[in-house]
């Protein structure tokens, strides 16, 4: 078994990488890389520069590189998550991933219209992964898949990707949206504040630190 924590990230958020190397990634038990489109960066071993656009819209493009990426490296199974997220690495790998497919949180019931975020993080396996790297439908954020009404999301169009061969996401509650995120007496393991963005080092610092003081 071959864990990675892939890290969705693009050359505008480089300080956003660097708040997360400061805080969670520090002694992470869990391999990590950061994934950007076309363009160098010779500073950090852990950045991966894939061959698309670094654009917000190229985003579900990226993600099926980044799910190339980590099958052509030997990865079983893969956490994909943002800039904008805090995570507790020692929670994912005592998570039970190593089980399921595909497992994250929505808020969308039942399946399989629920899709697992991409802003608090989803578990995918290699063979969940090869499905999506071969989807043809994947498009960027600016069409919308024929017949569906919600649109876009890299997230989503995973989800596309996943029902179509009848896999379905497996809600898991401890990948937040919203406050409390990882606290030592929860079991919570990510947080992507939608009410209070961690958008800058000293809010991660922040979120940091109350796991710490916690």
């Amino acid at each position: 078994m071959k864990p990675l924590l892939a890290i969705l990230s693009c050359e505008a958020d480089a300080l956003l990488e660097v708040g997360q190397r400061a805080t969670f990634l520090k002694n992470s038990p869990i391999e990590h890389r950061f994934f950007r489109g076309r363009g160098q960066d010779l500073k950090h071993a852990d950045v991966v520069n894939l061959n698309v656009q670094d654009d917000f819209n190229s985003l579900p493009f990226k993600t099926q590189a980044m799910l190339a990426w980590a099958l052509a490296n030997g990865y079983t199974h893969i956490f994909k998550m943002d800039t904008d997220t805090y995570c507790r690495p020692e929670r994912l790998l005592t998570s039970g991933f190593e089980r399921l497919d595909y497992a994250g949180y929505f808020v969308y019931d039942p399946c399989p219209g629920a899709y697992g975020s991409g802003g608090s993080g989803y578990w995918i396996s290699a063979r969940a992964a090869a499905l999506v790297t071969c989807a043809t439908f994947i498009s960027d954020y600016p069409n919308e898949r024929t017949g569906d009404h919600s649109s876009r999301g890299e997230d989503l169009q995973v989800c596309w990707a996943l029902r179509d061969h009848g896999i379905s996401c497996v809600k898991d509650e401890r990948y937040r949206l919203r406050e409390p995120g990882p606290l030592r007496r929860n079991d919570y393991i990510t947080l992507h504040d939608v009410i209070k963005p961690i958008k800058s080092l000293s809010r991660m610092a922040e979120v940091h630190q109350e796991f710490l003081n916690s």
